[in-house]
């Protein structure tokens, strides 16, 4: 096992593509997104690791060899309008 906080660098992880992940290169969740930690493939509760761009911190002991998988999750939006100025509706009421 290791200490009571494990620290896993970024050079430690692979991407998508099966790439090493460079020094400070970890993606992190944006202000409207989230990130899951998974160990041995069992999503772990919330406010027990803390992810940078440089690591991630596990606030827990691991047993050498565990599995890690990090999932971010970011979102973004755009929105557009047109304004329309002198725009005038008719509406008739028959009987």
């Amino acid at each position: 096992m290791i200490g009571g906080t494990t620290v896993i660098p970024a050079t430690s992880f692979t991407n998508d593509s099966g790439g090493t992940v460079a020094a400070g290169g970890l993606v992190v969740a944006s202000s409207n997104g989230y990130y899951n930690l998974f160990q041995n493939n069992v999503l772990q509760r919330g406010a027990t690791s803390t992810l940078s761009a440089a690591n991630l911190t596990i606030n827990s002991a691991l047993i050498v060899g565990v599995t890690i998988v990090v999932e971010v999750v970011n979102f973004s939006s755009t929105s557009t309008s047109t304004s329309t100025n002198n725009f005038a509706i008719t509406t008739s009421i028959k009987s």
